[in-house]
């Protein structure tokens, strides 16, 4: 590889995969293979799909968002949650806000539109992908587009979600804004 500064780096545990800003934008390089180069003002969320034949990454130009998937660029967005893969370790999972509200992207399924978006927990070995949303003062936990569990109050947050390791049990934390907030368990 060259000399240069990498702006970012990841390992699907098989390949190098990392960018590096040149004069014409970013290129990207994964293994031996080099990919670009991009125009975009910024180049960040960096990754690939677990077997290495898919190159998924964030961008922005004109402090508008974008996503990369194999090469097919969708956006432009207002803003930008976390990329991720989903449990197949080949899906795109990210939260875009467009419009004044948010949605969840799946692979090619889109979910909401919510107010707010939260946790995303993939179980990869049992193909779960949990995630949270809020809608009104209403926040729901959702497998996909099934609800798993709501609850309501101006102040609640749902702030953080597990998934046992055999995929059955969802265990998550509630702050209701008041001392007494909890810890749920759904199986």
């Amino acid at each position: 590889y060259m000399d240069t500064q990498v702006e970012s780096i990841y390992t699907n545990g098989t390949d190098l995969v990392f960018s590096t800003r040149v004069k014409d934008g970013y290129l990207i390089y994964a293994g031996k293979r080099k990919y670009g180069p991009y125009s975009y003002d910024t180049l960040g969320e960096l990754m690939t799909s677990q077997d290495g034949t898919t190159i998924m990454y964030h961008a922005t130009r004109n402090d508008r968002h974008y996503i990369s998937v194999g090469g097919m660029v969708t956006g432009p967005y207002d803003d930008m949650g976390c990329l991720m893969t989903g449990p197949d370790g080949k899906t795109a999972v990210f939260s875009e806000y467009t419009g004044g509200k948010w949605h969840r992207h799946i692979g090619d399924r889109t979910y909401g539109p919510y107010d707010q978006v939260g946790c995303v927990e993939s179980g990869n070995t049992y193909g779960r992908l949990l995630y949270s949303a809020r809608t009104g003062d209403e926040w729901s936990i959702y497998h996909e587009e099934r609800v798993i569990h709501r609850t309501t109050g101006a102040d609640s947050v749902i702030e953080s979600l597990a998934l046992s390791p055999d995929g059955n049990t969802t265990a998550f934390v509630i702050d209701t804004g008041s001392p007494d907030g909890g810890c749920y368990v759904h199986a």
